[in-house]
């Protein structure tokens, strides 16, 4: 088929840029985020078994991550998206009805694979419709926005869930299935799937499998990354899900927390924003930058009060900046066509130490409490940090002028 006029495909392209922000920041406002935790709770749920439900959410990132992957190279980028958001909204649909463990392990199962299907390809697609405009050095700007307004998203959704928790759980899960839905919507409406690599498509799913996980593993930055990824980013996602349970025993109340929270997710979203700007720092202080931020979290158990909003915040805002720089560097690095199943590779490696740190703060959190566990947790971090800079050194590793390299 015969490629649009430079003008036409210049407008769908800021169409197609367009449908990424609003996607990323309405999929986002989900007003159950700031309470589901501690609704778990309520229902009955133990530290021990809430560590347990987010390692399930985690395991189906492992098992259906690079298989998704694959298929995104394979097929339509757009529509996995799409269909993405439609089961997250049923996952929150299903807490509505079953509430109890396995009612709730269920949710985590449909919402696993909702983000599975979307990781490779969401990545992947905005590159790709970047690169259709020859404008990929516009990628980390872009990704970075993008992932600030889907925190922003998280931020709205945190107050509108402080005032509507008045009605109920029952009341805040049906608006959050709903917000996924409408933002499936937007982005079908918008985004027009960029021209096909036909050496990809003609290659099928196990071709494309296989040299995406053959990339991932062969070369070395893209293995430094997963690592990363796995192994330090991972402890701030991980981390994130407790910050409510910590504010609740910090005796603040569900309305208060919600409100803290989106302040916590300001924080986050001012990191991602802000990380094209720090795309010249060097890997070395890249990660002193994140033990830094490691240091605060040693301050939340004497300070308590509002100081802990607080120190989790900068945290959140260090960590949310490595994290989009590292994702940015990852596209970077990718040079085969199977973009998006390298991509997933790497989100394979979150699923991983996921459920590593859930398990290690779960265990923590069991045998003393949230805000002790939070102490012990930033320990484990410090210690990732160091690790990563002598593997950084070990390997030649760099990451000057937002290029990574051996």
């Amino acid at each position: 088929m015969e490629d649009l006029d430079p003008m036409s495909r210049t407008t769908n392209n800021q169409f197609a840029v367009a449908a990424f922000y609003l996607n990323g920041f309405i999929r986002e406002m989900i007003p159950i985020y700031p309470l589901y935790a501690v609704m778990f709770g309520e229902h009955g749920v133990s530290p021990l078994e809430l560590s347990l439900l987010f390692s399930i959410w985690a395991a189906v990132g492992i098992l259906t991550e690079v298989p998704s992957g694959a298929l995104a190279d394979s097929f339509s980028r757009k529509w996995l998206i799409v269909a993405s958001g439609f089961l997250k909204s049923s996952a929150f649909i299903c807490w509505y009805f079953f509430q109890d463990f396995y009612g709730f392990a269920l949710g985590f199962i449909l919402w696993g694979l909702a983000s599975s299907i979307r990781s490779g390809a969401w990545e992947a697609l905005l590159h790709d419709i970047l690169k259709h405009a020859g404008e990929t050095s516009l990628f980390t700007r872009h990704y970075g926005r993008i992932r600030a307004l889907g925190t922003s998203g998280v931020l709205v959704g945190e107050l509108t869930g402080g005032i509507l928790i008045m009605h109920g759980y029952d009341f805040v899960l049906l608006i959050s299935a709903v917000i996924p839905v409408v933002a499936s919507i937007v982005f079908l409406l918008l985004v027009t799937d960029p021209p096909i690599d036909e050496t990809v498509y003609q290659s099928g799913y196990l071709q494309n499998l296989k040299a995406g996980i053959a990339e991932a593993f062969t070369s070395l930055p893209i293995r430094y990354i997963l690592l990363t990824f796995t192994f330090l980013i991972m402890a701030s996602g991980i981390l994130d899900e407790y910050v409510n349970p910590i504010l609740f025993e910090q005796g603040f109340s569900l309305s208060t927390i919600a409100y803290l929270s989106a302040g916590i997710a300001l924080f986050e979203a001012l990191g991602n924003g802000l990380a094209d700007r720090f795309s010249h720092l060097s890997l070395n202080q890249l990660l002193g930058l994140m033990a830094g931020a490691t240091c605060l979290l040693f301050l939340v158990l004497p300070a308590g009060g509002y100081a802990v909003p607080l120190l989790l915040g900068a945290f959140f805002a260090i960590f949310g900046l490595a994290s989009t720089l590292f994702s940015a560097q990852l596209q970077d690095q990718i040079e085969g066509s199977a973009r998006a199943t390298v991509t997933s590779v790497v989100s394979l490696g979150d699923g991983i130490g996921a459920i590593i740190w859930f398990m290690v703060f779960g265990s923590m959190a069991e045998a003393s409490s949230m805000t002790m566990a939070t102490s012990g947790f930033a320990v484990i971090t410090l210690i990732a940090c160091w690790v990563f800079f002598l593997l950084g050194r070990r390997w030649q590793i760099t990451h000057e002028k937002a290029s990574l390299t051996p």
